[in-house]
């Protein structure tokens, strides 16, 4: 709730970030901080990768009789040392 938090400004500049390096917002015309932006590479969003946390269950293959589980809690989410 306090915007000037150093979580809340943190997340400010990561977004900043983002938006500068999607060109969405251009922040060198910005003259609050001179530095932002200025050495962020470009991204596409075809350059992130995107993915479900659940793992399809395995097939028993025909050269092994064997298959591997991990450990997750009702909703499916991964439990380590579960």
């Amino acid at each position: 709730m306090d915007p000037e938090s150093a979580w809340a400004v943190a997340r400010l500049n990561c977004t900043e970030q983002l938006l500068t390096q999607f060109s969405i917002i251009d922040l060198a015309t910005n003259d609050d901080d001179e530095n932002k932006g200025d050495n962020s590479p470009s991204l596409c969003i075809h350059q992130i990768a995107f993915w479900d946390e659940m793992h399809k269950e395995q097939i028993v293959g025909l050269v092994r009789n064997c298959s591997y589980h991990f450990p997750s809690d009702a909703n499916g989410k991964y439990v380590p040392n579960g």
